[in-house]
């Protein structure tokens, strides 16, 4: 979503349903409103976009399953809420229905907000709390791969960092490096598998002592990382990289052809790859391919 999407969604949901609680006798709303939810839950869908904060209190607390796209949207938004109460209330709810939710529901709502870190200003549990709960839903982890093979979106790296810290992620990491739309999410899972390892930066920064007589330190972002959970078919990931119409997929596939160039079963990739680097006009790709040729003895 882009800038504002957020705030222009809601505004249009007050007023196409009349959602605006400063109008008329605002207890007799309440009341209402009230019986609405107790007779059907799914008024819950609506009233958590309503101006009232006491009404939007009430439609959290009847929550018991998300079913929709729309009931995910209002609970996420809720958790930024103006109001301590509302906020205190969609927390509950989060922790009681967001694990038994299905990832269908939630992908969308969940995609928007792990985009948009600058929106979570008001939320009581803060961003790394919430990422954990994303990791640990196998079936939005599931939900969200399958959105990265789509067409562009904005923030798919951002998502795909998220993504990385799940193990459940890694069972999609060679659809990703094969059919994602996106270059740099099919070279960043190409080096997941080639180097079976998943790697992902952290909400920090760790002081690294630099050598030299001052000592100076400096101050680096701090990196997550976990082995690879699953056994992929890297040769014919690496094949199908170096055939990559993206020249940044085409490098990581060389870079894997190196990382693994004492393994007798890439020999025929190597030998194919090496066969006249000098033709490749590309010069991050002909240096590579060089080192690779002057690195390998072929029998």
């Amino acid at each position: 979503m882009r800038r504002g999407e957020i705030q222009r969604f809601e505004k249009l949901a007050r007023h196409r349903c009349d959602l605006y609680g400063m109008r008329g006798n605002a207890a007799w709303q309440r009341r209402v409103a009230r019986a609405q939810l107790k007779e059907n839950s799914g008024f819950a869908d609506i009233y958590l976009y309503h101006r009232d904060g006491f009404i939007r209190e009430e439609a959290l607390r009847s929550i018991e399953v998300l079913d929709g796209p729309i009931a995910a949207f209002g609970l996420l938004a809720r958790l930024n809420d103006w109001v301590p109460e509302v906020r205190d209330a969609a927390s509950a709810t989060l922790a009681r229905c967001f694990s038994t939710s299905s990832g269908d529901v939630l992908a969308p709502a969940v995609w928007a907000f792990l985009t948009k870190r600058h929106l979570w200003n008001r939320w009581s549990g803060g961003y790394e709390p919430f990422v954990e709960d994303v990791v640990k839903h196998c079936g939005l982890v599931d939900a969200l791969s399958v959105m990265l093979l789509g067409v562009s979106r904005k923030g798919a790296s951002r998502v795909f960092r998220v993504l990385s810290r799940s193990p459940a992620f890694d069972t999609h990491l060679t659809a990703i490096a094969s059919d994602a739309h996106e270059p740099h999410l099919r070279a960043a899972a190409l080096t997941c598998l080639s180097k079976a390892r998943v790697i992902w930066p952290l909400a920090i920064r760790k002081k690294v002592w630099m050598d030299g007589p001052m000592g100076k330190p400096v101050w680096r972002e701090a990196f997550g990382s976990r082995p690879l959970t699953a056994e992929p078919d890297l040769i014919a990931a690496i094949a199908n990289g170096l055939c990559d119409r993206s020249v940044l997929v085409r490098n990581a596939a060389i870079d894997a052809l190196i990382l693994h160039r004492d393994n007798a079963k890439f020999r025929p990739l190597i030998a194919k790859s090496i066969k006249e680097p000098e033709a490749e006009p590309r010069p991050s790709t002909r240096m590579r391919l060089q080192y690779l040729a002057r690195q390998v003895t072929l029998d």
